[in-house]
């Protein structure tokens, strides 16, 4: 379930948020979030990280093979919370994919996040070195659906079953952009067709480079 425990701070159009770290209390970390707006917007540009463009890339641990998609919008809110385990600083509750070509033709990549189910952005880090954080997006689910090829991505199969996945990365405070950088544990959970370009089981690494708007900051203390 990607919906977290949360209290909302009423009042005023820049959102601060104190967070920490859920971790040992001994490096717990507290997080400050700061936006003039609780809303925000996101759109893929270069570089991705991977091969320079602007494209999100998925790459096939089995094989090698890689898909892509040429453009990519993620839409949020940042809340205002006032626990301190770092978990949820920000919520994605929308995510498309366009223009994927594969095999001469389009696909369609779509995932589940929305504002009854978002997909949380959590912090991970430990000791703060400006201007990065890490972080990492939890709950992530998507479909790939073409001619020939339907497959369902999540988290792994084994050793236990978790049916969404944990994409990693990092916040650059510098040029606002959150990086995904091919870390997690996205995995084909399903397929049917595909002509071995994917089958159940199969790992997966996303990069994908997004620039949020309007410019917000997560920082320590």
């Amino acid at each position: 379930m990607r919906g977290i425990l949360c209290r909302l701070a009423a009042g005023g159009t820049t959102v601060v948020a104190a967070v920490g770290l859920a971790v040992t209390p001994a490096y717990a970390l507290s997080w400050t979030i700061t936006s003039p707006d609780p809303d925000f917007v996101g759109v893929n540009v270069t570089p991705n990280g991977f091969d320079g463009t602007k494209n999100v890339i998925l790459v096939n641990h089995r094989n090698g093979v890689r898909f892509h998609c040429t453009t990519s919008i993620i839409k949020g809110t940042v809340p205002a919370w006032n626990d301190a385990d770092g978990i949820g600083v920000l919520r994605i509750t929308s995510q498309t994919f366009s223009t994927c070509p594969a095999l001469g033709v389009t696909f369609t990549f779509t995932t589940g996040s929305s504002a009854a189910d978002p997909s949380p952005v959590s912090v991970t880090e430990t000791s703060y070195t400006p201007p990065q954080v890490d972080a990492r997006i939890e709950g992530f689910a998507a479909t790939w659906t073409g001619p020939g090829c339907t497959a369902t991505m999540g988290g792994p199969l084994a050793p236990v079953n978790t049916p969404e996945a944990t994409l990693t990365g990092y916040y650059d405070n510098s040029s606002h952009n959150l990086v995904l950088t091919g870390g997690g544990d996205l995995t084909v959970r399903s397929h049917s067709g595909c002509f071995g370009q994917m089958t159940t089981g199969d790992r997966l690494s996303m990069y994908v480079r997004y620039q949020m708007s309007p410019a917000l900051t997560i920082t320590s203390p």
